[in-house]
């Protein structure tokens, strides 16, 4: 029962879709496609945030809509990197710990948590 009350704990999920320069178009693309695709999905711009080392899309999902997006993802990331977080009071923790990637790993810099 403690590990299904710790599980109501994520209310939502942040995923970060990382490009280069090069690979800004598909980036658009990509944050085009997820748009037509109808998830509940906030989408912020692309910019380089605070502790990541390259720019990306963020993606802010309910927890909901997990079992939806973070397949889609899977799928039709195009070959970009992926980091997909909890949202919990432990951010550090967080990325540190309970993020998963999809493509490369990159580094993040946990230390502003």
């Amino acid at each position: 029962m403690v590990a299904i009350a710790r599980l109501k704990q994520i209310k939502e999920f942040e995923g970060f879709v990382y490009f280069t320069g090069e690979q800004s178009s598909i980036a658009e693309r990509l944050k085009k496609q997820i748009a037509q695709m109808g998830f509940n999905v906030k989408i912020s711009s692309d910019v380089i945030h605070k502790g990541h080392s390259e720019p990306a899309l963020k993606l802010t999902f309910l927890a909901d809509e997990f079992s939806v997006i973070v397949p889609w993802l899977m799928l039709n990331n195009q070959k970009l990197s992926v980091v997909v977080v909890p949202v919990t009071s432990a951010r550090k923790t967080d990325f540190k710990k309970r993020a998963f990637w999809l493509g490369q790993k990159l580094p993040i810099d946990v230390s502003h948590f």
